[in-house]
Formats: structure tokens, C-alpha cells, sequence
């Protein structure tokens, strides 16, 4: 695919920047609130959701690509930023009710809002490093909120302990496979490394890697046998933070490894594709 490409296109980011200044006016809103004021956070991360959504869809439509492949705006990342925007603001609508005069009230949209934009980031990075900071910004908060039920207490304290461990985890494994693959090709730019690997070497560094990033993207989106962490976060986290991380979580965790896989190792397609002859090719005639 050809990108246009633009010194600096701040465009690209009119969303994410949307998002980001509702969580500060979120923030903000806690700071300077009386105690016996109502708390208006939540309402004002909503309105950053839907109008980054509404930005969002009335966007140009044209490919972009920043920084020499760093981050792309494509119809992959477009599409799941959307995505993202959706699942946010309907968890910010179930959580209005949950969360109502909870400790955590302003701190959990603050979490959700940040999930929300490591999540937008990961969809449009092409670089393993640009891909882990948003992972780990998204992962991170999602380790808070999954310990903020205000009705479950212990439950859903150890809930977030348990993801936090696992994700700690699953992020080293991520670290380490891209160690490989800069240690093979010398860049962490996902166009070029598929140019090294037009070269053929180093292809076992390359298969190594690959194991240990699709091992620790399998963490995040809760893959077989990867998925251990998942009852315990589903049962003991708040309902509207298990339906945000069911959905945005996951679906920005597979647009990662579909980035990864198909644009920078479609090389390698017969190492992770496994394809089967139609049934009619092996019966009898």
C-alpha cells in the first residue's frame, strides 16, 4: 500500500489529542471540585469520546505515514480507533452508576480514557517500540481499573494483581522478540525490517522473535494456552472495564499482530499460515 507522506500531519492525531484533553479536563475537574461536588469526570470523558468519534468519522480518508513509517494512519488503524472511541464511551455510559460517589470515581475515567488512547496508538503504530509504549499505556491502566470494582473489594484487588503479573510478564516477552529482531535486521521500523527480510537472513533470529511477540500478543488478547488470566480478571474486575477489555482490548491487540505479521514478515507466511486443501480436492472423484 503507498502512503502519503508528510513532515508532520497533526491531522493524524486530531482524535488521540481529543481524547487527551478530556482525560486532563477529567483530571483537572477532581482537582479544583469540592468534596461535596458532584463528580463531573465521567461526563466529561464522554463527551471527548463522542467527539473524537465524531471527528474521527469525518476525518480525510487519505493514507498517511509519519516519521518514516513510525505511524501510519491506514484504513486498519482507522477503523479500530473508531472501534476504541465506541467501546470507551459505552463503558463510560455502564460505569456512570457503578462508579457514582466510589473513591476511585475520578481516577477510574482517568484509567479508561488512557487505556483508551495506548489502545488508538497501538492500532496506527508501524514500529516495535511505538507499538509496546501504547500496549503498555493501555495494559497499565487496565491493571488499575481492573482493581477499582467498588462492590467486590478483596475480589477485585486480587483481579488486578493477577493481571498485572501476567502482563508483566507478557510485556518482557514482548521486549525480548523485538531484541531479536533488531539484533537480525537493525531497525524496529516494521517497512523495514520487511525489506531486510526481502534478504532472506538471519531468518532463525527472526522465527525466534516472532515466537515471543505472537507468544506475548497471545497474553493480551487472551489466546489459548495464553488465556490463564482471564477468569480471574472477568469475574473480579467491574463489568464495564471486562466489556472494554473483551472488546477494544483484544481487537487492538490482533490488529498489533496482523500489522506485524502481514506487513513486515509476509515472508514468512508459510511459518505462522497454515492453509488445508478443500475437502472436494481429496475425495474420490
Amino acid at each position: 500500500m503507498e502512503y502519503l507522506a508528510q513532515p508532520v500531519a497533526w491531522s493524524a492525531f486530531r482524535d488521540v489529542a481529543i481524547v487527551i484533553l478530556a482525560i486532563s479536563l477529567a483530571l483537572l475537574s477532581e482537582i479544583v471540585r469540592p468534596r461535596k461536588m458532584v463528580s463531573v469526570s465521567g461526563y466529561i470523558l464522554l463527551a471527548g469520546f463522542l467527539g473524537a468519534l465524531a471527528i474521527a468519522w469525518h476525518s480525510p480518508q487519505a493514507d498517511i505515514s509519519l516519521w518514516n513509517g513510525i505511524y501510519v494512519v491506514d484504513p486498519m488503524s482507522r477503523f479500530f480507533g473508531r472501534l476504541t472511541l465506541a467501546a470507551g464511551a459505552l463503558a463510560v455510559l455502564l460505569s456512570l452508576v457503578l462508579m457514582k460517589k466510589s473513591a476511585y470515581e475520578g481516577a477510574y475515567y482517568v484509567c479508561l480514557g488512557a487505556s483508551a488512547v495506548g489502545m488508538m496508538l497501538m492500532a496506527g503504530s508501524g514500529e516495535l517500540i511505538t507499538m509496546y509504549v501504547g500496549l503498555e499505556l493501555a495494559s497499565i491502566s487496565l491493571y488499575l481499573l481492573a482493581a477499582m470494582d467498588p462492590g467486590k473489594g478483596t475480589v477485585s484487588r486480587e483481579a488486578g494483581i493477577k493481571y498485572l503479573l501476567v502482563g508483566a510478564f507478557s510485556s518482557a516477552l514482548f521486549l525480548y522478540g523485538a531484541s531479536f529482531f533488531y539484533q537480525a535486521t537493525g531497525t524496529t521500523v516494521l517497512t523495514e525490517i520487511r525489506q531486510v527480510m526481502q534478504a532472506h537472513t538471519n531468518e532463525g533470529l527472526i522465527l525466534i522473535g516472532l515466537v515471543f511477540i505472537v507468544a506475548a500478543l497471545g497474553f493480551k488478547v487472551a489466546a489459548v494456552p495464553f488465556h490463564m488470566w482471564a477468569p480471574d480478571v472477568y469475574e473480579g474486575g467491574p463489568s464495564p472495564v471486562v466489556a472494554f477489555a473483551s472488546t477494544a482490548s483484544k481487537a487492538a491487540g490482533f490488529v498489533v499482530m496482523g500489522r506485524l505479521l502481514l506487513a513486515a514478515f509476509p515472508g514468512l507466511r508459510a511459518d505462522w499460515w497454515s492453509t488445508c486443501s478443500p475437502i472436494s480436492a481429496h475425495s474420490p472423484s
